[in-house]
């Protein structure tokens, strides 16, 4: 086996040392170089290659095999804890999880063709990232093997995109990207080209696109639809992705009450609140809950601007998180139910 460069060898004897601690502070993470021993899992990315130079919507695709798992039963991967990192653990900050369980035929080619579903993929939307060199990592962790952990890096150049170039436009009569909920909690619905919302408890429930964003402005439309005391609705942005398709509870929130002509920012992190712009009172600006108000969010880096029809209206800066999901919903303000209907939500480079 190749010996490990001084930064892999550096990084795995860190990972093994928090690993044994207990100190871990992402479940199931790991590090580095194709060349691992036979008895951890092997992780590769195939795209993008290595010293590529890449440019807005990147797939990146590879796969992950435990080659102590009999084929017969399964690839003996997490599936839940494929994790792609920007720049290695510890220092550097989880990007996302991917998607498991895909076809991968280099996988089947090498180890058999028990190991063909073993692919891995997500796009990463580069456009909103500050072009430069990044160091983009798989960890991935053995459920046959507790312990027995696997990575691998490819170095990327990403280029710049102009400003103003769009990420992404719901459609919400595409109902493969934006699939009907019926549950005790929430129940969703396209309604023309428009996005119905409804919170049957009291809480906040929204809905988001896939991937990543960093830098960006995303901006709806929305309104309530029924005039009742403190709901709200809200843009948010940089929530933390979770194991395997969930989300954390840490995001940043701009809220709109527009029966109270308000509103406020907020980062929360897990059960904790801070206030970054604290509530206030616009009501010559904020239209009432029966009529559409457009809420639009800049975040550049750590500064980020607030807009309400068209006028900012706030600005913070705040470091803590630098890119995550981007979601819209509406909130019940400790009411029990609450309902909103969202349209024109567009995600563009800031």
């Amino acid at each position: 086996m190749a010996p490990l460069g001084k930064a892999a060898a550096a990084a795995r004897e860190r990972w093994i040392a928090l690993a044994l601690a207990g100190l871990l502070a992402v479940p199931g993470a790991a590090v580095v170089s194709h060349a691992q021993a036979p008895t951890e899992p092997v992780a590769v990315i195939v795209e993008p290659a290595d010293n590529s130079t890449i440019r807005g919507r990147t797939p990146v695709f590879g796969w992950a095999v435990d080659p102590q798992q009999p084929p017969s039963s399964g690839q003996g991967i997490n599936a839940r804890d494929v994790q792609l990192w920007l720049g290695a653990f510890p220092d550097g900050r989880l990007l996302d999880y991917a998607r498991y369980g895909l076809p991968s035929e280099e996988a089947a080619r090498r180890y058999g063709g028990g190991f063909l579903d073993s692919g891995f993929e997500r796009t990463w939307e580069t456009c909103s990232f500050r072009p430069g060199r990044y160091d983009l990592w798989v960890y991935v962790s053995s459920l046959s093997s507790p312990g027995a952990r696997g990575y691998s890096q490819a170095s990327v150049t990403v280029e710049p995109c102009p400003a103003g170039t769009e990420l992404y436009r719901a459609d919400f009569q595409d109902h493969a990207a934006w699939r009907t909920i019926s549950t005790a909690q929430v129940e969703t619905q396209a309604d023309g080209n428009a996005w119905i919302i409804q919170r049957k408890v009291p809480g906040a429930s929204g809905e988001s696109p896939e991937g990543v964003f960093a830098n960006f402005r995303a901006e709806v439309k929305a309104q309530l639809l029924s005039r009742v005391l403190n709901r709200y609705y809200y843009l948010q942005f940089r929530q933390v992705p979770g194991a395997g398709s969930s989300l954390t509870d840490t995001y940043y929130r701009f809220s709109v009450d527009p029966d109270f002509g308000s509103f406020d920012l907020a980062l929360w992190d897990g059960e904790r609140e801070t206030v970054l712009v604290p509530e206030t009172r616009l009501e010559e600006l904020i239209r009432p809950p029966e009529e559409e108000n457009l809420l639009a969010v800049e975040a550049d880096g750590p500064r980020i601007r607030l807009y309400i029809n068209g006028v900012q209206v706030g600005e913070a800066r705040d470091d803590t998180h630098p890119w995550g999901r981007v979601s819209f919903g509406v909130g019940t303000g400790g009411q029990p139910d609450a309902q909103a209907r969202f349209r024109d939500f567009v995600i563009t480079t800031p």
